[in-house]
């Protein structure tokens, strides 16, 4: 990521703009992902590093636009399974960390990580570190283990909610992840309320 310019990624209908300090991936372009992603793994939408040495894990789910499916609303829907819908998203988040840590233990298995990248890991500023390939995902896997971790939904509902009817749902998925992530930190953000200072847009 270029440290003049904010990085930008299309998803969901929507344009993320990211600080210009973090370095941020989107997951399933990554060729790591693209290796399991035949095995039922379903990673989140965005990997970053933010400038204050903490790792986001971004899910990213935009209603705004969408349409009923078989007759059903898709907002109707996570009202009445609220918890159903906040275990999809829990899974996304875990599968997330199985990744990370198995990127860690491939890279461990690597003569020229043990004898070269490892070593300049604790020689090398983080922000030069994580410009790498390696850096990155070893930065991650010890943030991670550190829980220096910030859990994002980035969750777009539209107008076709009422404010209360919101508050109450954002309440009722937020309890889940709490008792499911403890350790680690949870937010929901969307574009009224965005997480730090990224920003998001309608594509």
């Amino acid at each position: 990521m270029s440290s003049a310019s904010s990085t930008s990624y299309p998803e969901s209908g929507l344009l993320f703009s990211f600080p210009k300090n973090w370095r941020v991936f989107k997951f399933d372009d990554h060729r790591f992902y693209r290796y399991v992603s035949g095995y039922g793994i379903k990673g989140v939408d965005f990997i970053g590093i933010t400038e204050e040495k903490r790792l986001v894990l971004i899910e990213v789910k935009n209603y705004t636009d969408r349409f009923p499916q078989d007759g059903i609303d898709p907002i109707q829907k996570i009202k009445k399974a609220p918890l159903d819908f906040a275990e999809q998203i829990t899974l996304k988040f875990e599968d997330s960390f199985s990744l990370i840590n198995g990127i860690h233990r491939f890279h461990q298995k690597q003569t020229w990580y043990r004898w070269l990248a490892r070593p300049l890991l604790h020689i090398l500023p983080q922000y030069i570190s994580m410009k790498y390939d390696w850096g990155f995902w070893s930065i991650s896997y010890q943030l991670l283990k550190n829980h220096q971790t910030d859990l994002v939904l980035w969750l777009e509902l539209g107008t076709k909610i009422s404010c209360d009817a919101e508050k109450k749902l954002k309440q009722e998925i937020a309890s889940y992840f709490k008792k499911e992530f403890k350790s680690k930190s949870i937010v929901i953000a969307n574009r009224k309320n965005p997480f730090q200072k990224i920003e998001a847009h309608l594509n």
